[in-house]
């Protein structure tokens, strides 16, 4: 969970551990300090969370310990009430999709190489 302004206010053992932090080092950081995606791209998703309540795409990320890694990130924007007073936080869900990229490169690879296969008699040239 965060506050709108970007600021953690919570975060689950599974977001600790892709990150390589405690809870204790996530609480009071600000999102610019995770993504590692351009500036423009963020607040384009920020302004579509701000209109449409919600937003999703792939965005990099940086663990503890420098690694860039390339999330899925799904955002909503919650409202409820406490003390009479109206309060928005956003809920992020983060999953990590660095496997599923390499298998999608590694079918990517493959087809190449069967598509060069296949055209290899094509440019064959015979004395």
């Amino acid at each position: 969970m965060a506050k709108t302004n970007g600021i953690n206010t919570s975060a689950n053992p599974a977001m600790c551990l892709m990150l390589g932090m405690q809870e204790s080092e996530l609480i009071g950081m600000h999102r610019s300090e995770l993504i590692h995606t351009d500036e423009a791209r963020v607040a384009e998703l920020l302004e579509e969370r701000r209109i449409s309540g919600k937003a999703k795409s792939e965005l990099d990320l940086v663990k503890k310990d420098g690694t860039i890694f390339p999330p899925e990130v799904a955002s909503s924007i919650i409202s409820f009430k406490r003390e009479g007073r109206k309060i928005k936080k956003t809920a992020t869900i983060i999953r990590n999709i660095t496997e599923h990229k390499e298998h999608v490169r590694q079918i990517i690879d493959t087809a190449q190489k069967l598509n060069m296969q296949k055209r290899l008699p094509e440019l064959a040239i015979w004395n």
